[in-house]
């Protein structure tokens, strides 16, 4: 007997292993992590960056899934275009300086946390087609 992981199980790892890492890097030298973004992100929606929403709509989708698929599905794209649309963000306030510093560049932590969001997305449009 093989085990093979499913699309959730992969997602919930790839989200999980994304906490690790930083995600995202400003001018300034310093870094955000992925876990600290997750914790205080929500705050974003002052300076008007809604990207973390992403998260909550990812736990709706997941607790969404098995009895109502189609709308797990709707609701999984619609995190993966929040948690896409965090690339355009060029400046965020800076916790050091209490300045806005611009963002340089992503970390793994970001690419990780959008492959969680992109692999739930795709393995529910497959479970919705089959």
């Amino acid at each position: 007997m093989t085990v093979r992981p499913s699309y959730l199980s992969i997602s919930v790892m790839l989200f999980l292993c994304s906490l690790f890492f930083d995600a995202l890097e400003l001018n300034t030298g310093s870094a955000f992590s992925a876990m600290h973004l997750l914790i205080a992100g929500w705050w974003g929606v002052i300076f008007e960056l809604y990207g973390w929403f992403a998260n909550p709509l990812l736990a709706l989708a997941l607790l969404c899934r098995r009895r109502w698929p189609r709308l797990a599905l709707v609701i999984a794209l619609a995190a993966w275009g929040l948690a896409l649309s965090c690339l355009w963000i060029s400046r965020v306030p800076d916790n050091h300086s209490y300045d806005f510093a611009r963002v340089a560049g992503f970390g793994w932590g970001y690419y990780l946390w959008l492959a969680a969001f992109t692999v739930f997305a795709a393995g529910q449009g497959w479970h919705c087609w089959q």
